[in-house]
């Protein structure tokens, strides 16, 4: 879990972002599809 709160002085407010990473993993192949997406 990670926190970063900083200071805009040009809107006088504070902001704040909370970040949490979880490792994930696939496990089982079975129904996932793969789909192209070709955007540019």
């Amino acid at each position: 879990m990670k926190t970063d709160i900083t200071w805009h002085g040009d809107r006088a407010a504070h902001f704040v972002n909370n970040m949490m990473s979880q490792g994930a993993a696939l496990i089982d192949t079975t129904g996932v599809v793969t789909l192209r997406c070709l955007e540019s």
